[in-house]
């Protein structure tokens, strides 16, 4: 079912990428990344980032609120699926750029500065195993009370 879909947008995304949002221009290759997310992120987040409750976090309309502190940011290259995925660090970079543009663009910072590969490099060396979801929790706790 992944190889259909895949075929699928390597047939439409010529026509996404001439079509370009220009608040995404700093994401790089726009198809690269929404087909990086299509075989390696939708199968567990849906094609709508709802997640699975308990399961899979959300990450429609709350991802980029993790843009607003650093250990935020830090936290959405550290995740394994992020961490883990065998993808390379400039790969990474750019759509982990389009996932908190595409799903929580409202919730940008106005003062954000898009991931680089030297960043994601650092940040996966880095990976949170175990404690993911206890940092997760710890995060959301800290932006709640606005920090």
């Amino acid at each position: 079912m992944q190889v259909g879909i895949a075929l699928t947008l390597m047939l439409v995304l010529p026509a996404a990428l001439a079509a370009r949002d220009p608040q995404t221009a700093y994401v790089g290759t726009l198809g690269r990344a929404q087909y990086n997310w299509t075989l390696h992120c939708q199968g567990c987040h849906g094609a709508d980032a709802l997640g699975t409750s308990g399961r899979v976090p959300r990450l429609a309309g709350t991802v980029a609120r993790f843009l607003k502190i650093k250990e935020g940011r830090a936290y959405l290259g550290r995740v394994p699926g992020v961490a883990f995925v065998e993808l390379s660090d400039t790969e990474v970079a750019e759509l982990l750029n389009w996932v908190v543009q595409r799903f929580d663009g409202a919730h940008v910072p106005k003062t954000f500065t898009p991931y680089s590969e030297e960043e994601m490099a650092a940040l996966r060396r880095e990976p949170l195993i175990s404690s993911a979801y206890i940092e997760r929790q710890r995060l959301l706790r800290s932006l709640s009370q606005g920090r």
